[in-house]
């Protein structure tokens, strides 16, 4: 098994890194499922969660699939650029979820 957590000497810090769907699906989404992000930010991963499951099941592979992902798109990180929009004019943006900080949770 490759090594995916290292400690990166030039700024003090442990990384994480995947490379691939079930990498994200079976390491990343599980640790954020179970500490999870108390801000905004929340409302991104959850996104996000949901266009990694779209292509877990290859459902990017079909024009409906595709325009999924574009639709969840919308609200992370920039948007949709220029010429995104002009190649999915029928995109309907997915509501962002609302994250209401209610306080850092217990990890137990």
């Amino acid at each position: 098994m490759r090594e995916i957590f290292f400690f990166n000497l030039s700024d003090n810090t442990y990384k994480l890194k995947v490379s691939n769907i079930d990498e994200l699906y079976n390491i990343i989404i599980p640790f954020f499922a179970k500490y999870k992000l108390v801000t905004q930010k929340r409302a991104d991963f959850e996104l996000f969660t949901q266009i990694v499951e779209v292509l877990k099941h290859k459902e990017h592979l079909t024009t409906e699939g595709l325009q999924k992902i574009v639709n969840l798109k919308v609200h992370l990180n920039r948007g949709l650029s220029d010429n995104l929009k002009k190649m999915f004019p029928n995109t309907i943006a997915v509501p962002r979820p609302i994250v209401k900080f209610t306080g850092i949770p217990d990890p137990c």
